[in-house]
């Protein structure tokens, strides 16, 4: 601002102003602040909202484009149906992934197991790879091998628990898998 504004500006403030006026330039200022934070006419109003059409992620309120041309949610980002995703996958009010991406809580994986960094599934599931089985093994018959989840019983003999951890306590020779 150069110094004849200032000085207009300066003058303007310390000016006597009347009950009214004053009034009036606090609603103005008021409305302009809420207007401000509510992103009326401002950059937000110029993105583009999910489910609509897209080419470039930069156009997207949420910085993301899917593959079938519309801008989306990411992993772990609230939904109601599958298209509002970028996976097109919603499980329980969450965009989630499949099997093998990673992950670094389970309501991001549409199985709902985060398992070392990565979105897992339970034995019996069919798999391509072994990142995608919580045991970490696919089997020869492209299906996961059995581990014990959270809250399973194990112990010596028993099945391996998908996070490799067998919590057991005291003397006792059954724990329970973490």
């Amino acid at each position: 601002m150069d110094s004849c504004r200032f000085d207009a500006l300066a003058r303007f403030v310390a000016a006597p102003r009347s009950r009214r006026s004053v009034t009036k330039a606090f609603a103005g200022a008021l409305l302009g602040a809420i207007g401000g934070v509510v992103g009326v006419g401002g950059a937000d109003a110029a993105c583009t909202k999910v489910l609509k059409a897209c080419t470039d992620p930069a156009e997207c309120c949420t910085g993301r484009c899917s593959p079938r041309g519309t801008c989306c949610r990411a992993k772990g980002g609230a939904c109601t149906t599958g298209a509002q995703c970028c996976s097109g996958r919603c499980r329980k009010g969450h965009c989630c992934v499949d099997p093998g991406a990673t992950c670094t809580n389970g309501s991001q994986c549409c199985s709902g197991i985060c398992n070392d960094g990565h979105c897992c599934t339970a034995g019996g599931t069919d798999c391509a790879d072994n990142r995608q089985c919580c045991s970490g093994t696919c089997g020869t018959d492209a299906t996961c091998t059995n581990c014990g989840l959270p809250g399973a019983a194990c112990g010596r003999g028993d099945p391996q628990c998908c996070s490799g951890v067998c919590k057991i306590v005291g003397g006792r020779t059954e724990g329970l898998c973490t």
